[in-house]
């Protein structure tokens, strides 16, 4: 039987890192070469900073800026978190509106050990980067526990730094006609990283021991900066381990001159004529309630995804790239030194609720907000209607084992009593398990968890030591009895065709 029963209550609706630094009257001071930032204390003693920037505001679908080498920030403290990228559903925290809405979201919440010296940083603090989730069309990183980094902070004495980023129509829009780049908001967490890299020593971290992780589709958002690290080696990465939690790229995103149609369906939603000449400084004077209520009805092609674009911050032959072995090459070149890939056991669930398909006819429409036309088909044709495909495809995306730099797998059976769908195992809510929140585990759940984080944390550790570790060769199991083992492959049979479906 699992091991969330009812007589073990969940520690649920805690203050967030906002309400507790609201009643918090110590002032900490990190100095950067941008000023002082002052943030506070948690209950706990972790010392944090909310909506930090780390760029400047640019134009709307302009790559992202660093701040200017005269930028100096605010004399306030950076205690009220919240802020994020303006989408379409109203993001709230415990009922209420909390931070606002904006089109150039560039900020980082930080949590620094409570034992850290401000006023004499060591620098010598491992750094874990997290970007949430959200189909890259929603999400922040204040709800469903995401501020809950103090629990983390505290007990593996690391800093923990949650990146807001641009999403949706604003993070990815892109197109050939109109001429716009695309994949903003990847660009954006490249941008965060550069300025942790550039500024963490400030706040006692070790710019040479930054993890990165990300959920979802900030899984999606990690896979895409391992591509991009293993363009521009032998330049040194920006983290030395990249962990994606139920996500991962399959297939090379769209070109831009495949968005046209989708442009055009916005531009006419707008009441504008996509085919005037300064149609794209229009779109950029649309009110931005107007732009988002035009995304909204614009149905199956609301969904705004990665492009292949000239710039190649995204290249027009990445699963090539990943299968030859030239990722690894780069990543190995770059000083990347492993990558963890993992999944929880009921990942189609949470899919099955996002775009109900009600008969076989919209499977192929609903496949297409994420994936190419000739993908689509090659997957209809192995796996028919009325929804095979779907389901395969969603699976796959947590089991992409095609580098030759080591990797540690994991696979989450435990259900949790806070999961919106107990007892199923759901996409994301092994979060909390990952970032030990106290919100969200009662005792016995907590326990597990702190077994299983730290038997997944010294796998991590043999590899960075250059150990060849057999672990490589084995999934690390979170069971339903909140039991860890390492065990053989757990990856199912329609998997594994799906694989040689698109390899083919």
């Amino acid at each position: 039987m699992p091991i969330a029963t009812s007589d073990q209550p969940v520690l649920q609706h805690l203050p967030s890192a906002s309400q507790q630094l609201a009643a918090s009257k110590v002032d900490v001071v990190a100095k950067t070469r941008h000023g002082d930032i002052h943030g506070g204390r948690l209950t706990n003693g972790v010392q944090a900073f909310l909506n930090v920037p780390y760029g400047a505001d640019v134009p709307r679908w302009s790559d992202p800026m660093p701040l200017s080498d005269g930028y100096r920030y605010a004399p306030e403290p950076y205690t009220r978190g919240g802020g994020y990228c303006a989408q379409n559903r109203e993001q709230r925290e415990d009922g209420g509106p909390l931070g606002e809405a904006t089109e150039n979201p560039f900020f980082l919440d930080i949590y620094v050990p409570s034992t850290c010296n401000l006023k004499q940083p060591s620098a010598s603090l491992q750094v874990n980067v997290y970007i949430h989730g959200g189909a890259l069309q929603q999400g922040n990183t204040f709800q469903n526990g995401h501020d809950q980094q103090w629990m983390t902070a505290e007990r593996f004495q690391e800093i923990r730094i949650n990146v807001t980023y641009r999403l949706s129509v604003l993070g990815f829009l892109g197109c050939d006609q109109p001429d716009i780049l695309g994949n903003f908001g990847f660009k954006d967490c490249w941008l965060a990283l550069e300025w942790i890299r550039d500024n963490i020593q400030s706040f006692g971290g070790d710019p040479n021991q930054v993890h990165l992780s990300g959920l979802s589709a900030g899984a999606h958002t990690v896979h895409q900066l391992l591509h991009r690290t293993a363009r521009l080696s032998p330049e040194p990465a920006l983290f030395i381990t990249a962990t994606l939690h139920s996500n991962a790229l399959i297939t090379t995103p769209p070109l831009r001159s495949s968005k046209r149609h989708q442009v055009e369906v916005l531009c006419q939603q707008l009441g504008l004529n996509p085919k005037m000449a300064d149609i794209l400084d229009a779109l950029r004077q649309v009110p931005l309630d107007h732009l988002l209520a035009a995304v909204s009805g614009m149905g199956s092609l609301s969904t705004f995804r990665g492009v292949c674009e000239v710039d190649g911050f995204v290249a027009h032959d990445q699963m090539d790239y990943q299968q030859s072995g030239r990722l690894a090459t780069g990543l190995r070149q770059a000083g990347v030194k492993c990558v963890v890939v993992g999944d929880v056991k009921d990942e189609i669930a949470f899919y099955r609720t996002q775009h109900p398909i009600e008969k076989p006819s919209e499977v192929r429409p609903n496949l297409l907000r994420y994936y190419p036309a000739v993908t689509c088909d090659a997957l209809l044709t192995a796996f028919p209607p009325p929804g095979e495909a779907a389901a395969t495809i969603d699976e796959l995306n947590d089991h992409q084992g095609l580098w030759d730099v080591p990797v540690l797998r994991y696979a989450v059976e435990l259900p949790l009593r806070s999961s919106k769908r107990y007892p199923s195992v759901d996409h994301g809510s092994d979060l909390a398990i990952h970032h030990l929140m106290p919100g969200l585990l009662n005792a016995a759940e907590k326990k597990a968890a702190l077994c299983f984080v730290d038997e997944l944390r010294q796998a991590v550790q043999e590899v960075l030591n250059g150990s060849d570790s057999w672990r490589t060769r084995q999934w690390l199991v979170l069971d339903a009895n909140g039991e860890t083992f390492w065990a053989g492959d757990r990856r199912g049979e329609a998997c594994q065709k799906a694989l040689a479906t698109l390899r083919n």
